[in-house]
Parts: C-alpha cells; structure tokens; sequence
C-alpha cells in the first residue's frame, strides 16, 4: 500500500452541489404572469369607509334646530297676538261699557222724570253687568286692563269727557231729559251695532256674550228711543 495514496475512510456522499446560476438582469415585464405585488392600501379598499356624517349632526344640525327653535317661538308669539288682536272689540266695549256706565250714574240724580229715571237705572245695571262680563271673558284669555290698547282707552276716555260735558251743558240749560234720552238711544245702537261685530268672532263665549247682550239692551234703547218728557 501506497502510503502517499489516501486511505479510503468511506466518506458520506452528499447532496450534490447546484451550480450558482447568473443573475438575472431586473427587467420589467409587459405582462403579469404571477402573483401580483402586495398593494398596501388594498386592505383599506375592500374595508367599509368610515361613516357618514348624519345630516343633523355637526354645525349644521346645530344651526337647524336653533333655527328650528326661533321659528317655533315666532309662530307661539304670534298665536298670542291674534289672540289678543281676537279681543280687541271686546277690550273696547269693557272700556266704553265702563264708561257709560259712569256717566249714567253721574246723571241719575239730575234727572227728574220718573219714567227715564227708570230706564235710565234698567241701563245702569245693564251695563254694569255687561262689562262685568267683558271682564270676565278677558281674563279667560289672560288679557288685564294694562293690556288693552293705550291709544284705544285714551280715544274713549276722550269721547266718555265730550259726552259728559254735553250733558252738563244740557243740565244748565234746562234740556237734560231730551239730550239724554236721545243721546242715550243713540249709544245704545252704537252699542248694538258693537255687539252685532262681537257675533263674528272665533270664540263661541264672546259670540254668545254678544247675542244675550243685544238681546237685553234692544228694550232699553226703545225706551230711551220712545221717552217723552210729561214733567213727571
């Protein structure tokens, strides 16, 4: 035996080696023929976006209710008025009604005739009672006095000062019992004719106010309308 030649130690056979290929020149081809490459935002493409802004919320929602709100106060204040303006007749006749009703008492001792002595306190306790109830109906809608019309109650505070001093002219000289029985025949179908406007209002309470009122005033006017002074 050789003793330069090896000795064979029976080596394990291993794989055998694969030769290193070249590399491959970085070409970008025409067409895909593989698995795509991984996109990023693929995940959010496929996934629900993120929800819409519901139309009331945000300032826009803010702004509409608020508007919503104004809008609903502006139609509450104007029920109000027209409710008030529904009581402007009758706020009128509670003050012309108190009125009259003063002047008739001023001139009750003045008068001598028995017969207008009578109609005369038929109409005194008429009108008292008609503005009792003028009052009464006006509180029912939350309406006082303070509410009334201020250029209204200065107009028939004007006109209940010229009626007195007619009156007052007329006691001087001696015409009372004819100035007032006519002038008061007059006021009574102004009245009438006041009440008769009542009838068309909305409230069913006023409306029938109006009806009984005409109703009891119409033999009052006639007496005034028919008085003759006997000097008794």
């Amino acid at each position: 035996m050789n003793p330069n030649q090896p000795q064979n130690q029976n080596p394990q056979p291993g794989p055998p080696q694969q030769p290193t290929p070249p590399p491959t020149p970085e070409v970008e081809p025409r067409y895909s023929t593989g698995t795509p490459a991984y996109d990023p935002n693929y995940l959010d493409s496929i996934s629900p976006g993120p929800p819409q802004q519901k139309f009331f919320s945000g300032s826009f929602g803010k702004i509409f209710f608020a508007m919503l709100g104004l809008f609903a106060l502006a139609v509450s204040l104007i029920v109000a008025f027209s409710g008030q303006d529904n009581t402007a007749d009758l706020q009128q006749m509670s003050v012309r009604l108190d009125n009259i009703e003063k002047t008739a008492d001023s001139i009750h001792e003045d008068i001598d005739s028995s017969n207008l002595r009578e109609t005369n306190t038929q109409f005194r306790l008429w009108a008292a009672d008609s503005k009792r109830r003028s009052e009464e109906l006006l509180q029912l809608g939350g309406i006082t006095r303070t509410d009334f019309n201020k250029e209204m109650v200065r107009a028939e505070e004007a006109r209940a000062e010229e009626m007195n001093d007619k009156f007052e002219d007329a006691r001087l000289s001696a015409r009372l019992h004819r100035v007032y029985s006519t002038t008061m025949a007059l006021e009574a179908e102004v009245l009438i004719n006041m009440f008769t406007q009542l009838q068309k209002n909305p409230s069913s309470k006023i409306r029938e106010y109006a009806a009984n009122s005409i109703e009891n005033l119409t033999p009052i006017k006639k007496s005034f309308s028919e008085f003759v002074d006997d000097g008794n």
